[in-house]
This record gives structure tokens, sequence and C-alpha cells, in this order.
């Protein structure tokens, strides 16, 4: 690694020990295509709510939540991405009352499909 301190350039080398079985780490993306007829105020709702809700729920990481920079691609106009410990810890997520809260009652009136992906990441 190389760090630059007051213009001083000084090479150091850090050496780190992790000891690990097995580490997994799970990405849970979701894709979100908005009603017909939807508007900006309903996607913006749509990601303020994901923003406030999804990250206090346990095993929840890193949330990123937004729509799409380049218009609906495909028709899906919002994605969440987040990232959990492992396939446990994401179905523990899945089930979680105020997950579901989200699901159907947020989420629910504001989009016509929903287009859900996982993959370890690690």
């Amino acid at each position: 690694m190389r760090f630059v301190h007051n213009g001083d350039s000084r090479q150091k080398v850090f050496v780190r020990r992790v000891v690990e079985e097995h580490a997994e780490m799970i990405c849970h993306l979701v894709f979100y295509r908005m009603k017909q007829g939807s508007g900006e105020k309903e996607l913006d709702r749509l990601i303020a709510e994901a923003r406030a809700r999804l990250p206090v729920l346990p095993g929840v990481m890193n949330l990123r939540a937004g729509k799409s920079i380049t218009g609906p691609e495909k028709g899906y106009a919002a994605a969440l991405a987040m990232d959990f410990a492992d396939a446990n810890t994401l179905e523990a997520y899945r089930v979680n009352p105020d997950h579901q809260y989200f699901v159907k009652e947020i989420a629910g009136p504001l989009v016509d499909e929903v287009w859900r992906y996982d993959f370890d990441c690690s």
C-alpha cells in the first residue's frame, strides 16, 4: 500500500491475517417496474421508503436504492441492492414482518412487476 503524507511518499506494508472457514456474501438485487400511469412522485416515494425502512432491518448491509439514470431499462425504473452475510440471513430478511410490510403495503400499490436476483458475491 502506498501512502502520501505532506508530499512525502512512504511505502508501508501491512500484513493482515484473516482466518475463516468459508466466507459467503450474498448480493440481493431487486428491480421494480412501476404501474402504468405512475410518475416521478411515486418513484421517488418508493425509493425514499426503501432508504428509510430497509437498512434498519436485521442483516441488511450496504443498502443502495435509486432510479435508473437512463430511464426505465426494459421497463424497470428503480432498483435496490443490498448485501447479506449469508443465505440464512437473506431468508430471515425475506420473512421479516417489516420487510413483508414494505413489499405488500409500500411497493405493492406502486409497482407492477418485481424482478429479484440473488448471487454469491464473496
